[in-house]
Order: structure tokens, then C-alpha cells, then sequence
């Protein structure tokens, strides 16, 4: 599913409210992205105001 973010969502005028620079993001235990990563927290780099759950 891939949606605006939560603080995005009741903005009209969207120029320069991107996301931008590390997140921590965190994992679902035994998810793929955990067994890439081998980690269950890491930091993602973003530029986008959309996230992709």
C-alpha cells in the first residue's frame, strides 16, 4: 500500500514538505526486509512525500 504520510495528508500546498534525510525505520521481526538487513532498526534515507507500507 502506498499512501501519504500522516502529517501530509491535510496539506493543499505540497512545495518543499517532502521528507527528506534518515529515518529510522523499524522492522517486523522474521520480515524479509529484517532478514536482508539483519536488523530490526535501521536508517532509510528518504526523499518523498509518500511511504510504501
Amino acid at each position: 500500500v502506498i499512501h501519504l504520510m500522516e502529517d501530509q495528508r491535510y496539506i493543499d500546498y505540497v512545495g518543499g514538505s517532502m521528507r527528506l534525510g534518515a529515518y529510522t525505520c523499524k522492522l517486523c521481526p522474521d520480515s524479509l526486509a529484517h532478514r536482508s538487513y539483519g536488523s530490526l532498526q535501521i536508517s532509510e534515507r528518504h526523499r518523498h512525500r509518500y511511504e510504501f507500507n
